[in-house]
């Protein structure tokens, strides 16, 4: 991973696992874990403030974020754990590297549900963020669409569609451009897209004031979100069924 990208999740990410509950204010409270598909452009902190815009009493949102890490990584390392156990949380967010499911699918399913039953032992709703394929293999996301809604069926884990939405927006218009020039990590659009799937996943509303650092994509991102959530819900009671 490069080094501005180390030095941007060094900047970035908290100490969320010093954050005693009781210094916490009152709203929402979210976990990001996971590695740069979470930090670039300071995506989770466009959550916070895309939800405070849009009325949320004072959201607090905390990362652990490590460049390149897998939720194994983050698992053997400790201080996701710590983080997750040292506030009152609303919801977890677990962010896998991005190439994890086709390389060790079991891994991943292990420390998923490992986390999974960290979270709720704590006392918090579990999510999944289901990522975007790579930029030259677009067919991979059907099968990361798979394989993250399973997990989060197996795990009773919330799953938020930001590859789906993704793939929606690029529908949408044409050559809207949501990957970096590396093929592989969030432009600023993706990562807004992401935040805008995140807060309408976890807050149960769209955002109706955009965020200023996102306005050119706000119409784009509102329409295709709700559209991936829609369709995120008739996916899991279809596999529920």
């Amino acid at each position: 991973m490069a080094t501005a990208c180390l030095l941007v999740a060094a900047s970035l990410a908290t100490t969320a696992r010093a954050a005693d509950a009781d210094d916490l204010p009152a709203g929402k409270r979210v976990l990001f874990i996971g590695n740069s598909y979470t930090y670039y452009h300071a995506m989770p902190r466009l959550v916070s403030e895309l939800a405070e815009l849009n009325g949320a009493p004072h959201p607090v949102v905390k990362t652990v974020t490590v460049g390149g890490a897998r939720l194994g990584d983050h698992w053997l390392n400790g201080d996701a754990q710590q983080a997750i156990d040292s506030a009152k949380w609303d919801v977890v967010v677990l962010q896998e590297a991005s190439q994890q499911p086709f390389i060790d699918d079991r891994s991943t399913r292990r420390y998923v549900a490992s986390f999974a039953d960290r979270i709720r032992r704590a006392g918090a709703q579990p999510a999944i963020y289901l990522t975007w394929a790579r930029a030259y293999a677009p067919e991979r996301q059907l099968s990361l669409n798979s394989f993250y809604r399973a997990l989060g069926l197996a795990n009773n884990a919330m799953v938020v569609p930001v590859g789906p939405a993704w793939q929606i927006a690029m529908r949408m218009q044409a050559g809207l451009r949501l990957h970096d020039p590396d093929d592989s990590h969030p432009s600023l659009a993706g990562s807004c897209i992401a935040a805008y799937a995140f807060h309408a996943a976890i807050w149960q509303r769209p955002a109706e004031t955009p965020h200023p650092a996102c306005a050119e994509w706000h119409a784009i991102a509102v329409a295709a979100v709700a559209e991936a959530i829609d369709q995120e819900r008739l996916q899991a009671q279809a596999l529920r069924r």
